[in-house]
């Protein structure tokens, strides 16, 4: 069974057409849309920008030696009207060896946390990323099985151009890899980028999309043309026009073939910039048919902090003959780059304010840990009484190691207790608690609130 995994985590960056093919040619992102989370997911950690936006970036920093060590997401803040919240998922992350790292997601779900997926991505001497795996979570036979693969060989010396991109699915009738597309990357002098050659299966035949790269005077590239290949002909799919100030990308609009060398514009996109050079505002358009004017689908503005990392996006998003819905999210960091706190907020218009939803937490090696150690098999811990002013019985026939986490996965506390004894809390503050306890190789899990 497939899950959607964590949010996609981007690096924030300007937007660019230096290094275009960052953002993957225009006629390879309908097969990108098609492939699974798991995929874009590594894609997106290799630096491709799915969406061609500055969004956040929750990665290693550069300047110091803090590694990410877990996430953990929570949604479903102020249930009841109080300040109280619901796990959600929740990410591990192990490096076994040099240049490699291996990130374990689960999804919590009565009372536990349960595997869903796996990738593990390898980098080179140079950091960059070079393979990635995912597997996702067999509930029936509680085990791992691979999904997808993904090989990126670098350009050269080059930390950002690449020479190609291949993705393969695996076949387990087959016990081997079935290659889903290739993506080749062509240059010219000076190392720009002028073609790129998409092959992938077409119903069980080879297809080939070809996407040409022009550039105006400015060497900026201001035209890609987008066709599938037929034989020894080229059909025009789409083309995607592109518009500079000072060399900033500043409009894109991408229009689809309806032949003779007709275009029609399907999307429209336009940017601003703050005086660092990121983008501070974009708006995205959608083309109205017989009114042939744009439709305004969506506004972004984007804040930053003094070491230029993203610290807020607000969203406004607009559909006809419905109200507008506006979104916040909210960055905070460490040490520089590290990202600790990513905080979604929603406009409630009945109340005329933002409602925290959703947040995400990052725990890097050296600070508190977010991961409560619930295994796989979790049975229900019995505890009376619940709610409880202090004093927690819990119900153990043998000796048991027991903890006590907060929601946030901080662990509180750590003891041995015999048959008989109780667990403490009259130290712990009013609120929701995680126990856990494991009795020879029985692990047992639930949840008490204090009063």
């Amino acid at each position: 069974m497939k899950y959607s995994f964590l949010p996609v985590l981007f690096w924030a960056m300007a937007i660019s057409q230096t290094f275009a093919q960052k953002t993957l040619p225009p006629s390879a992102v309908s097969l990108i849309n098609n492939l699974s989370v798991s995929v874009k997911k590594m894609l997106c950690n290799a630096g491709y920008g799915i969406q061609a936006k500055a969004v956040s970036g929750g990665v290693q920093s550069r300047f110091t030696p803090l590694q990410l060590d877990s996430t953990k997401s929570f949604r479903d803040y102020n249930l009841n009207d109080v300040q109280d919240s619901i796990p959600s998922l929740r990410t591990i992350y192990q490096y076994p060896q040099n240049h490699v790292s291996i990130a374990t997601e689960s999804q919590f779900g009565n009372g536990v946390w349960l595997p869903i997926g796996r990738t593990t991505q390898t980098t080179d001497a140079l950091g960059r990323i070079t393979h990635g795996l995912t597997e996702v979570f067999d509930d029936i036979e509680a085990d791992w099985k691979i999904e997808n693969q993904l090989q990126i060989f670098p350009h050269g010396n080059s930390l950002d151009l690449i020479d190609s991109v291949v993705v393969s699915s695996w076949n387990a009738d087959l016990a081997d890899w079935e290659q889903v597309f290739k993506i080749n990357y062509l240059f010219g002098v000076q190392d720009r980028l002028e073609k790129v050659l998409t092959t992938f299966d077409f119903d069980g035949q080879p297809g080939l999309l070809v996407d040409n790269y022009f550039y105006d005077s400015n060497a900026d590239n201001h035209l890609i043309e987008s066709s599938l290949a037929f034989g020894a002909f080229l059909i025009p799919n789409s083309k995607k026009d592109m518009l500079y100030l000072n060399h900033q990308l500043i409009q894109t609009i991408q229009s689809t073939s309806v032949g003779a060398g007709v275009f029609i514009p399907s999307t429209r996109n336009t940017y601003a910039y703050n005086t660092a050079n990121l983008v501070k505002h974009e708006n995205s358009y959608e083309w109205v048919e017989g009114v042939n004017d744009w439709n305004p689908q969506q506004s972004i503005d984007f804040e930053y902090n003094n070491n230029s990392g993203l610290s807020k996006t607000e969203t406004e998003s607009f559909n006809l003959g419905q109200s507008v819905k506006k979104e916040q999210v909210i960055y905070d960091y460490i040490q520089d780059e590290n990202l600790s706190l990513e905080s979604t907020y929603v406009w409630d218009p009945m109340v005329g304010q933002y409602d925290l939803t959703y947040r995400t937490y990052y725990y890097y090696t050296g600070s508190s840990s977010a991961v409560i150690p619930v295994p796989r098999h979790v049975a229900p811990l019995q505890m009376s009484p619940n709610p409880t002013t202090g004093w927690l019985q819990i119900s153990m026939g043998t000796e048991a190691q027991v903890q006590v986490f907060d929601l946030f996965g901080h662990l509180l506390s750590s003891q041995t207790l015999q048959p008989g004894d109780n667990l403490n809390l009259t130290a712990l503050p009013t609120g929701i608690y995680q126990v856990t306890a494991q009795q020879d190789a029985t692990y047992y899990a639930g949840k008490v609130v204090k009063q």
